[in-house]
């Protein structure tokens, strides 16, 4: 009937470990339900002050991530894409991509303008860390090419010409 009760969403916390008088983290754990009536967990938050989504994350027009501490050279909003699988990073890996898309039509079909990725720029270590960054943009039909590399070695290699508009420095 039309007065009965449904369930939509669910809340459930449970302890992260054995409770005790030194030990007592918990988890929330957030679910809504599907349209074949199943639940599906969306959200964890943890004990160690982390969100675990399940899907993509909508915010609406931007992010913002806000530092209150005093500012400072060492302060400041961060965003930190982070690639850890519980193994060192491989040559040739990547450890994160920004990607600047839009529509191309009213169909919401998205194309990629423009986009900055980091790869690891050898086997990681305990003592290699190399990183490179790759600028890539789009000159055609979703044609996405690299433009700029800077890489550990502190070489910056342009795949096409380079325009100057003031004085060059330094040693050419």
């Amino acid at each position: 009937s039309s007065d009965t009760l449904k369930t939509g969403a669910k809340i459930e916390a449970y302890a992260d470990a054995a409770w005790s008088d030194t030990e007592n983290g918990t988890r929330l754990e957030f679910y809504t339900k599907d349209a074949d009536n199943s639940f599906s967990k969306v959200l964890t938050l943890d004990s160690d002050k982390r969100a675990t989504f399940a899907g993509d994350v909508y915010t609406g027009e931007y992010i913002i991530a806000t530092d209150t501490t005093t500012s400072s050279t060492t302060q400041g909003g961060s965003l930190n894409l982070t690639c850890d699988d519980g193994a060192a990073m491989g040559d040739d890996h990547r450890l994160g991509v920004v990607t600047f898309r839009g529509a191309e039509d009213g169909s919401s079909t998205l194309r990629t303008a423009a986009k900055i990725e980091s790869f690891a720029d050898a086997a990681w270590s305990g003592t290699e860390n190399g990183g490179r960054l790759v600028f890539s943009t789009n000159d055609a039909d979703n044609s996405v090419s690299t433009v700029l590399t800077l890489d550990s070695d502190k070489l910056a290699t342009f795949a096409g010409a380079v325009t100057v508009t003031g004085a060059l420095t330094g040693t050419l």
